[in-house]
């Protein structure tokens, strides 16, 4: 908002309809699942520059993609993969969201 990107209103709607309004049904380790830890790495390392005390991604994560644990579609990351059904965490996921929104329109 300072830089002028973003006006309070704007701001808001995004942290209300943004990712956490997904987290009581969709973990922050299992999105990093979903989406792939290489993925997940590779946009931490670039977002760490500006947010984290640390320049870069975290070595776990590097140490995950090195074992073979690269998320969901390999089997196995945070989760293992043959215990959970990414199918039915992301229509779980995208049914609340949906609810939630549907319910909490503007104006009505």
């Amino acid at each position: 908002m300072a830089e002028g990107i973003a006006d309070p209103e704007d701001v808001d709607l995004a942290a209300k309809t943004g990712f956490g309004l997904r987290l009581p049904v969709y973990g922050i380790f299992e999105h990093f699942d979903a989406v792939g830890i290489e993925m997940g790495t590779d946009i931490m390392h670039y977002i760490a520059q500006d947010l984290y005390n640390q320049p870069q991604a975290p070595d776990y994560l590097r140490a995950m993609i090195a074992e073979g644990r690269r998320g969901a579609r390999f089997g196995r990351g945070f989760y293992d993969w043959s215990k959970k059904d990414l199918r039915a965490v992301l229509e779980r996921r995208d049914r609340f969201v949906l609810e939630f929104l549907r319910a909490h329109r503007p104006g009505e």
